[in-house]
C-alpha cells in the first residue's frame, strides 16, 4: 500500500509518531519514484508498517482548528502576554515557563500561544534567533489553530527568519511567513500588522533590497501609527532608526545622527537601546564626531549587553567595528586591530558578510605597510560565501591587485581590472557607503601608484563614490588623495590647498594617522618646491609616523611640469568674485539657468578665452551645456565638478592660467556645485533636452502591453519600476493567463539588464529526459544524440534575464542543479568537467500553489524559499474589472488587420465585457477581442453580439 494512502489525514508528524520515525523520514517515502532522495521502510519499521496495514487502521478525518481558546488558559496566560505588551519581558518570561513546564495550559492552542509568545521573547530580549526557532517547533500542526494564534505563528516566524543569522536568516522565509500572515489579517490586527512590517523592514535591511527598502520606508509613517502598545511603540522607534540607517548606508548620514541618540536614551527595551546605539555609532564615524563621545556610547552599549545577557549578533559586530574606527583615529593601531577581528569572528558565527569590516582592516593594515595582512584579507573575501557574495569577491579581487602593485608584480592593464571589479561591484548593488570604504582604497593606492590617466580615472570614480555617499570624513579622503595626484601631475599650487584642506578636516575630528600621513604630503611638497624648512618637516614627519607603528611612505616626484603662467598677468583680485558668487547663490535659479549664469561669469572674469561648460555620462561622453565646445585638440583646462545628486560637470577654459585664475575659477566652480545641489533638492528640475525629446510617453515605449489602469496593476507598475535597480530572483506568481510573461518582460525592460539578452524557457514544454541539457547545456558526445555543443539556456541569458515560465513543472531531480545555480552562480553542463560561471537575472513565474507541491514532496523546501526573495502576485482579471476596458481596446488597435480601421467598442459592448467572470483571465479577453475581428465584414462599432461571449 502507498505511504500516502495509508497515512491518510494525517500530518507526517503524527504518523511519524505513530511509526517510529522522523517526519523527514515519511517525507522521504512520499517521494515519487526516481527522486535521489527517495528511500523505501526496512526491518523493523517495514514490519510495523505491514502490522498498520493488516489491522486496516481506518483514516483520521482532519480535526477542526479550536474556534477559541480555553477560557481558563486565556486567564492564565493574560498576565504574561499584558507583561510582554508593556515591556516587562523578564517577568512575562519566568511566566511564561512556568506554564509551560508545569502543565498548567490544557489547551493545545494555548499552549502554542504561549510558545510564540516565549519564541518572541528570545528575540527581542536577547537577540538569540536559536532558542526562538527551537521553542517555535513544539507548536505543532498550525493549521489546527485559531485564526489569531496562527497570525502570530506566522508574524515571530517572519521576525525569526529577519535576523541575520548563519542558518536561519531567509529573506524567502520571511516573506513566506508574512504572505501567509497577510491572508489571516483582521479587524484590531494593527499591532500585529505593524509588528510583521517592522520584520520585514528589518530583512530587507540586512541584504540592502532597494527596491524592497524604499517599499518599506514608504510606508513608515503609515505602520508607526498602527503601534499602540508600548512594546510596539519601542519598536517603532527603533523602527524610525532602521529608515534612518537606509539614508545613511545610501549616503544620507548626517540625517540620522540624532534620531539614533534620541533612541538611544528613549527606547524602553535593553536590545533596541543597543542596537541604537551600534548604528548611531556607525553614522557618527562618518560625521567625524570626537572620539570621546563615541567611545563613551561604546562603553554604554556593552554594559547594556552584559547586564542583559544579549547574544552576539549583527549589532555586536558593528560595536567592535565603531571602536576599532575609533581606536584607529586616535592612533592606537593594535588595539584597533584586535577589535576589526574580533568583529570579523562575530560577523562570520552570524553569517553576515566581511565586507565592511574587511575595508577597515585594509586601510589599517596600508597604514601599517603591512601587505601580507591586506592579501589575506583579499583571499578570505573570495573564498566568502553568502549575502553580497558577489561584492564582497569583487573586492577581493581589487585587493589582491592593489597587493601586487605595491609588490611591484602587477600585470600591465591592472587599472582597468579595478576599474572592472568597481564597476561589478555597483552592479551587485552595494549600499553607496559600502561602495564608497572600496573605492577608498583603490584611490589611496592608485593615486601615488598607478600612471597618472589611470590615477586620474580611478580618482573620478573615486570622487563620484565620495559625493553619493557624502560625509566629512569622506571628503578630507578625498582632498588627501587629490592633493596627492595634483602634487604627482606638478600642480604644485593645488596640491597645497587641497592637502591643507583635509588636514584641517583630519585636526578637527581628531583623526591622528591621516593628519600624519597629511604632513608627510605637505613635507614631501615643499622638498619638490625647494623650500629651505623642507628637511624638517620631513624628518619630523616621518617620526611622527613611526610614533604612531605607521609606515612612511616614500617620497613622490612630479611626473609633469607645472603648467606654464598666463603670457599676461592677471588682473584678478577677489574683490572680482564678489559679484559673481552672489549671482549664483541667488535663491531660486533653477539648473538651466545656472549653467548660462556660470559660462557667462566665467566668460566676463576671463575675457577672451573660449569657455565651455559640458556634462560627462558614465562613459565618458560629452553633451554640451553652455559655451564653445571645440575638438579633442582644443587645449583647455577642466575643472571639475558635480551637481551632487548624479551629474558630473566641466568647466572648461581656453589657454594658459596665472594661479590667481586658477584659484578663482576653482571658487567658482565649489560655489556653482553647492547651487546645483540647492536647486535639485529645491525640486528644480534640470533641463535635458536631448534625452527628453527623444522619448515616447513611457506606456508605449518602456512598458509595451503592459496596461495599467486598475489600482493593483497601477500599484504593481510601480513597484516593478523600484525593482530596476535589482539583481534578486524574483517570483511571479498569479491565476494562467493573467500576464506574468508581460510583467517579466517589463521588469527585463526596466533593469539594468534591457540591453542584453532576455530569454524564456517553459519548463512544461519540455521532455523530461532533454530538461538538463536545455537548462544547463552540454558538450559533444555527452549523451546518446548529443552531435553538437549546446550552450544551454541560461548561458544563452549571459549578462541578461531568464524567465523560467511554469516552475512549478521543474523536474525534482533537476532542482538541487538550479537551487546551486541561484545560490552561487554556477552552471555545470553535461559533460563538462568543471562548472561555470554566468551572470544571469532570474525571474520565475507559476500558477500552481508550489507551498502545496513542497507539502506533496514535488518540490524541494530549500528551492521554494530561494525563489520567494522578491515574491510578486498578479491578481486574476475579474479583480481588477477597470483594466478590462483598457485591454480590449489595446487588443483592438493591436489585432486589426494592416490597412483597416479599428473598431470602437459600443457601451453595451463595454458593460458586457466588464461583467463577464473571464475565468480566463487577459488571454481568455484576448482570445475573445482576436475572434470578434475574424469575421467579415469588419464592423466600425463592436456591440455586444459581436463579441460572441
Amino acid at each position: 500500500m502507498e505511504i500516502r494512502a495509508l497515512r491518510g489525514e494525517r500530518s507526517r508528524a503524527e504518523f511519524a509518531a505513530l511509526v517510529g520515525v522522523t517526519p523527514l523520514t515519511v517525507y522521504r517515502w512520499e517521494l515519487p519514484p526516481g527522486s535521489p532522495e527517495l528511500r523505501r521502510p526496512r526491518g523493523k519499521v517495514l514490519a510495523r508498517l505491514r502490522s498498520l496495514v493488516a489491522a486496516e487502521l481506518p483514516a483520521q478525518p482532519p480535526r477542526p482548528p479550536d474556534a477559541t481558546l480555553d477560557p481558563a488558559d486565556e486567564a492564565a496566560l493574560l498576565p504574561a502576554l499584558r507583561a510582554i505588551d508593556e515591556c516587562h519581558l523578564d517577568g512575562a518570561e519566568t511566566e511564561l515557563v512556568a506554564l509551560l513546564s508545569g502543565g498548567a495550559l490544557r489547551g493545545d492552542a494555548s499552549r502554542a500561544l504561549a510558545s510564540i509568545a516565549l519564541a518572541r521573547l528570545h528575540l527581542l530580549a536577547r537577540h538569540d534567533a536559536r532558542s526562538a526557532f527551537a521553542t517555535l517547533l513544539g507548536v505543532g500542526d498550525v493549521a489546527r489553530l485559531p485564526r489569531p494564534v496562527q497570525l502570530r505563528f506566522h508574524v515571530v516566524s517572519a521576525h525569526l527568519h529577519a535576523h541575520a543569522d548563519l542558518r536561519l536568516f531567509s529573506l524567502g522565509r520571511t516573506n513566506h511567513h508574512a504572505a501567509l500572515a497577510e491572508a489571516l489579517f483582521g479587524a484590531g490586527d494593527e499591532d500585529e500588522r505593524f509588528f510583521l512590517w517592522y520584520a520585514q523592514l528589518t530583512a530587507a535591511i540586512s541584504v540592502y533590497e532597494p527596491a524592497m527598502v524604499a517599499r518599506l520606508v514608504e510606508r513608515s509613517a503609515e505602520m508607526r501609527a498602527l503601534a499602540t502598545t508600548p512594546l510596539n511603540r519601542c519598536l517603532a522607534l527603533e523602527a524610525a532608526c532602521l529608515c534612518e540607517l537606509s539614508y545613511a548606508r545610501a549616503g544620507e548620514a548626517s540625517r540620522s545622527v540624532e534620531a539614533f541618540r534620541a533612541a538611544s536614551v528613549a527606547a524602553g527595551l535593553p536590545l533596541q537601546q543597543l542596537r541604537a546605539l551600534a548604528w548611531g555609532g556607525e553614522v557618527a564615524i562618518e560625521e567625524a564626531e570626537p572620539p570621546p563621545r563615541i567611545l563613551e556610547a561604546l562603553e554604554q552599549a556593552e554594559r547594556i549587553q552584559q547586564r542583559h545577557r544579549i547574544a552576539d549578533g549583527v549589532h555586536s559586530m558593528h560595536l567592535h567595528r565603531n571602536e576599532g574606527e575609533v581606536l584607529m583615529r586616535l592612533g592606537r593601531l593594535g588595539e584597533a586591530e584586535a577589535e576589526l577581528l574580533e568583529a570579523t569572528r562575530i560577523g562570520s558565527s552570524v553569517g553576515f558578510t566581511p565586507f565592511r569590516i574587511y575595508t577597515s582592516l585594509a586601510r589599517l593594515y596600508a597604514q601599517r605597510g603591512r601587505i601580507e595582512g591586506t592579501r589575506r584579507i583579499a583571499d578570505e573575501l573570495l573564498r566568502f560565501e553568502g549575502v553580497h557574495m558577489e561584492h564582497s569577491r569583487a573586492f577581493g579581487r581589487i585587493a589582491r591587485i592593489l597587493c601586487d602593485v605595491l609588490e611591484g608584480k602587477a600585470e600591465p592593464g591592472w587599472p582597468e581590472a579595478v576599474v572592472e571589479n568597481l564597476a561589478a561591484i555597483r552592479r551587485a548593488g552595494a549600499w553607496a557607503i559600502a561602495y564608497r570604504y572600496v573605492a577608498v582604497h583603490a584611490a589611496a593606492i592608485c593615486t601615488s601608484a598607478a600612471p597618472l590617466q589611470e590615477a586620474e580615472r580611478i580618482l573620478q570614480l573615486a570622487e563620484r563614490a565620495f559625493e553619493s555617499s557624502a560625509s566629512l570624513t569622506a571628503s578630507a579622503l578625498f582632498r588627501r588623495y587629490r592633493g596627492i595626484f595634483l602634487l604627482r601631475t606638478g600642480r604644485h599650487g593645488e596640491a597645497r590647498q587641497s592637502l591643507e584642506a583635509a588636514l584641517a578636516t583630519f585636526q578637527v575630528s581628531g583623526n591622528l594617522p591621516e593628519a600624519a600621513l597629511v604632513r608627510r604630503a605637505l613635507a614631501n611638497l615643499d622638498h619638490l618646491e625647494g623650500r629651505p624648512e623642507a628637511e624638517g618637516h620631513l624628518a619630523e614627519s616621518a617620526a611622527a609616523l613611526e610614533a604612531l607603528g605607521m609606515a612612511v611612505p616614500p617620497l613622490l616626484a612630479s611626473e609633469a611640469p607645472p603648467p606654464a603662467a598666463a603670457q599676461t598677468a592677471s588682473r584678478l583680485h577677489v574683490d572680482d568674485l564678489v559679484v559673481p558668487l552672489q549671482r549664483l547663490t541667488t535663491r531660486g535659479l533653477g539648473a538651466s539657468i545656472l549653467q548660462r549664469e556660470l559660462v557667462d561669469i566665467a566668460t566676463g572674469l576671463l575675457p577672451g578665452r573660449s569657455v565651455a561648460l559640458v556634462e560627462v555620462d558614465s562613459e565618458g561622453g560629452i553633451l554640451p551645456l553652455g559655451g564653445e565646445v571645440g575638438g579633442p585638440a582644443d587645449p583647455r583646462r577642466w575643472f571639475d565638478f558635480s551637481d551632487g545628486v548624479g551629474r558630473r560637470l566641466r568647466l572648461g577654459v581656453g589657454g594658459a592660467l596665472a594661479p590667481e585664475e586658477r584659484a578663482a575659477l576653482s571658487s567658482l566652480v565649489s560655489t556653482a556645485a553647492l547651487a546645483f545641489e540647492v536647486a535639485a533638492l529645491r525640486g528644480f528640475s534640470r533641463e535635458r533636452p536631448r534625452q527628453v525629446a527623444s522619448r515616447a510617453p513611457a506606456e508605449e515605449h518602456v512598458l509595451p502591453g503592459f496596461i495599467a489602469a486598475s489600482e493593483p496593476m497601477r500599484r504593481l507598475k510601480a513597484e516593478l519600476e523600484r525593482l530596476s535597480g535589482s539583481r534578486s530572483t524574483i517570483i511571479i506568481t498569479g491565476e494562467s493567463g493573467t500576464g506574468k510573461e508581460v510583467v517579466a518582460r517589463a521588469i527585463h525592460d526596466l533593469s539594468q539588464r534591457a540591453a542584453r539578452p532576455y530569454v524564456t524557457f517553459n519548463s512544461a514544454a519540455i521532455p523530461r529526459e532533454l530538461f538538463e541539457g536545455q537548462l544547463f547545456g552540454y558538450r559533444k558526445g555527452a549523451f546518446t544524440g548529443a552531435t553538437s555543443d549546446n550552450p544551454g539556456v541560461i548561458r544563452a541569458a549571459e549578462g541578461g534575464t531568464l524567465f523560467l515560465d511554469e516552475i512549478g513543472e521543474l523536474p525534482l531531480e533537476t532542482q538541487p542543479k538550479l537551487l546551486r545555480f541561484l545560490e552561487n552562480g554556477e552552471i555545470f553542463p553535461l559533460g563538462e568537467r568543471n562548472p561555470a560561471r554566468v551572470d544571469v537575472r532570474v525571474i520565475a513565474a507559476t500558477h500552481r500553489e508550489l507551498l502545496e507541491l513542497v507539502r506533496e514532496g514535488r518540490f524541494r523546501e530549500d528551492l521554494y524559499y530561494r525563489l520567494q526573495v522578491i515574491p510578486v502576485h498578479i491578481p486574476p482579471l475579474r479583480e481588477r474589472r477597470a483594466d478590462v476596458v483598457a485591454l480590449a481596446r489595446f487588443f483592438l488597435r493591436k489585432l486589426t488587420p494592416e490597412g483597416r480601421e479599428t473598431p470602437v467598442l459600443s457601451p453595451d459592448a463595454e458593460l458586457a465585457l466588464v461583467a463577464h467572470g473571464w475565468p480566463g483571465n487577459v488571454r481568455q479577453l484576448r482570445n475573445v477581442i482576436e475572434r470578434s475581428l475574424a469575421f467579415d465584414p469588419l464592423p466600425p462599432i463592436l456591440t455586444a453580439e459581436h463579441l460572441r461571449l
